[in-house]
């Protein structure tokens, strides 16, 4: 499928959003902004998680769609003589960074600096490094790795931060398409905060019960490809575990189910299934509070902005952009997932039990 230019404008808008670990305002405040221009009702959580739905009508199965609004960065500890001391949040690669041309988000300027080097301490245990800044920079801004906030070529969208400013994109998308329908639905939108400290945002919504156990959960990633064994512009990744945990195999035989009939019915439309365990993600967390939840990611080269020399733009097919998107509106006026799991059962007995007498 072709990427649409109203998606690629909001793909653009948000992938090019100063973030990271801790420092989400700039993308909340763009969340906030998009929620009052589509008359869409959102709420937030005493941490700053982000809830969003939209109901109407009869909805056969409700379903939660979640993904972080944050990227690996640095904070500024200190600032003086034109060098900021600054700490590490996130996976940073630290051999790429040592010498790294950054930016660092002052108010609404963006001041660009070098890093010069590490210093023999840490902050929380985390690395801190010295940082050669052009202009003063404040305590407790944020940076990151200079580079492109979003830019289009050959079907492929590169950028500084996809992982997840695009997953937040394509559900703030979704969004924007279900109000345009008229089917009935229940979809639930959760943006979450500092995912890449160790799921914070979403251990705060796990233990808080924002959302229902009994509904599906599906957690939104873009996980590298290249450690999944899954190709670029070769379909969204239906993800069936991660480094910790398997997922709900009642989810992932609805998602199935519903991503065959679209490929029957949209020839154009791909989907790939795998593992994807080159690291954990948000839904291990949910996984451990005994949530319904099953995983969708992009495939992603230059994980964590890992290029193969230095650090480069990450970056997604955008022919996975817009199939996941259609996947999503499946999702999102789908039968319900116990009928799903049910048929795939009845399959499997009649398939095989006339053998049994066998035995």
């Amino acid at each position: 499928m072709k990427l649409a230019k109203v998606s690629q404008k909001l793909i653009s808008d948000v992938v090019s959003i100063p973030t990271a670990p801790f420092q989400e305002h700039k993308v909340i405040g763009y969340v906030i902004r998009f929620c009052l221009k589509h008359g869409l009702k959102m709420k937030q959580d005493k941490v700053g998680n982000i809830f969003i739905r939209i109901k109407r009508g009869r909805a056969k199965q409700p379903v939660v769609f979640t993904a972080h609004m944050d990227h690996p960065g640095f904070e500024v500890l200190s600032s003086k003589n034109g060098y900021a001391e600054v700490v590490i949040l996130g996976g940073v690669n630290l051999d790429y960074f040592e010498t790294a041309h950054v930016v660092i988000a002052e108010g609404d300027r963006l001041v660009r600096g070098v890093v010069a080097g590490p210093l023999k301490k840490k902050w929380m245990g985390k690395p801190v490094f010295r940082v050669r800044t052009k202009d003063h920079v404040s305590r407790g801004t944020f940076g990151y790795y200079s580079l492109p906030g979003f830019r289009m070529k050959n079907e492929m969208i590169y950028t500084k931060s996809a992982d997840n400013l695009a997953g937040t994109a394509l559900l703030l998308d979704l969004l924007r398409s279900l109000r345009k329908k008229r089917s009935a639905c229940d979809v639930t939108v959760v943006l979450t905060r500092a995912e890449e400290l160790g799921f914070i945002g979403a251990i705060h919504v796990a233990d808080d019960r924002s959302i229902s156990r009994k509904v599906p959960l599906i957690v939104v990633e873009t996980s590298n490809a290249k450690a999944g064994g899954v190709l670029i512009n070769g379909g969204p990744v239906i993800r069936v575990g991660d480094k910790q945990s398997g997922f709900r195999p009642e989810v992932d035989s609805w998602m199935i189910m519903i991503a065959d009939k679209l490929s029957k019915k949209k020839k154009s439309f791909k989907y790939q299934r795998a593992l994807l365990s080159g690291g954990r993600c948000e839904a291990s967390a949910y996984m451990l509070k005994g949530y319904m939840v099953g995983g969708v990611a992009f495939p992603l080269g230059n994980y964590h902005n890992n290029g193969s020399k230095t650090y480069a733009p990450e970056y997604i097919g955008s022919e996975d952009y817009a199939d996941m998107l259609e996947f999503f509106l499946q999702l999102s006026m789908a039968p319900k997932l116990k009928v799903a799991f049910q048929k795939k059962e009845k399959e499997l007995w009649n398939n095989y039990r006339k053998w049994a007498d066998k035995l």
